[in-house]
């Protein structure tokens, strides 16, 4: 890899970690996975809990922003991963 070369395959993955460290700076993101041509996932740290998260490779400002709402409306009992793959829903497992 060359210093200014773009890697298209990594590009949600960056935009994913710039978002985190601008806007949703309480997200801290461990590791990432491309690795499913659909989504991707993450392990997030948050008031230290780690969190799997699938989501798409659409929309990350958004689903983000989802995100964030869905855990701070959470009650109940820690779920360690939080899926939003479908259709404007948040699961947690």
């Amino acid at each position: 890899i060359k210093a200014g070369e773009k890697l298209p395959a990594l590009e949600q993955a960056i935009k994913l970690i710039k978002l985190s460290s601008f806007q949703f700076q309480n997200f801290k993101i461990s590791s990432v996975s491309l690795a499913n041509t659909r989504k991707i996932t993450f392990v997030m740290i948050k008031k230290r809990r780690a969190y799997k998260i699938l989501m798409p490779k659409e929309n990350i400002e958004k689903t983000l922003k989802v995100l964030h709402y869905a855990l701070k409306q959470k009650q109940g009992k820690h779920k360690s991963t939080i899926d939003l793959t479908f259709n404007n829903q948040v699961i947690f497992k």
